[in-house]
């Protein structure tokens, strides 16, 4: 199965709104967590995205972003952030540091240079999705997104 014709070169001429159609409200319900956040959820699955990115082409790199943004709530590194913010040194807080630190180390590298290559209306079709599909007050407060997204503000 190949990709849609018609969806252009890589950045400038890539509609946001046209990838859309791939992330339907339907298609992204099929599971909580979405299977892919499921497969990057241990150590070894947020290891596996810079091994895999270099096969990826362009586009396929863009759809990982975008699945990436669309479910970025659902991530265990998002969802369970209030347990780092916790006085006392626990098991699951070391363990929930070295997750956030994993997918600062091997996700957020490989999906950079997607992002850096991403025209302005790709960059805010996707500030857009994140707006839409998440809790934007309890995303801002963790650490992915202070480093994922360094524009958005904290307060």
């Amino acid at each position: 199965m190949g990709w849609p014709k018609g969806h252009g070169s890589f950045g400038d001429k890539v509609s946001p709104f046209r990838l859309s159609r791939f992330y339907s409200p339907t298609w992204m319900l099929c599971s909580n967590p979405h299977p892919f956040i499921s497969l990057i959820a241990p150590s070894k699955g947020k290891k596996l995205l810079p091994r895999v990115s270099r096969h990826l082409s362009s586009q396929q790199m863009l759809t990982v972003l975008t699945l990436l943004v669309a479910c970025f709530s659902q991530m265990d590194i998002v969802f369970h952030a209030r347990i780092l913010d916790l006085p006392e040194e626990n098991t699951r807080q070391q363990d929930l540091e070295r997750q956030t630190q994993a997918f600062l180390g091997s996700v957020v590298q490989s999906i950079l240079p997607v992002i850096a290559k991403a025209g302005l209306r790709l960059v805010s079709g996707l500030l857009g999705l994140l707006l839409e599909r998440s809790d934007i007050v309890s995303i801002t407060q963790t650490r992915v997104c202070h480093a994922a997204f360094p524009l958005v503000p904290s307060d």
